[in-house]
């Protein structure tokens, strides 16, 4: 399934609002903090194809949104074991 702009909004937004991260484990903390980073890049890739600064590859845009997809699952669940 493709994750939405607003899912992945509302999912950061948590973070940063409730301030979760910061009572994880260090470890825990670190791998979150480089899932959202790397949730950040490809959203600005696809935001890029969007807007017409990058081509425009569905292909990998797609795969890009799984990544994300999957990223989100795996902060979430770090979040979930803290």
């Amino acid at each position: 399934g493709r994750v939405s702009k607003s899912t992945l909004f509302n999912f950061t937004q948590y973070l940063y609002r409730n301030k979760t991260y910061s009572f994880m484990k260090p470890e825990y903390k670190i791998k979150a903090q480089e899932n959202l980073e790397s949730i950040a890049k490809r959203a600005k890739v696809i935001s890029e194809m969007l807007k017409g600064d990058r081509p425009a590859n569905p292909a990998e845009a797609t795969k890009l949104a799984s990544e994300i997809e999957r990223l989100v699952e795996l902060t979430q669940n770090l979040v979930d074991l803290s």
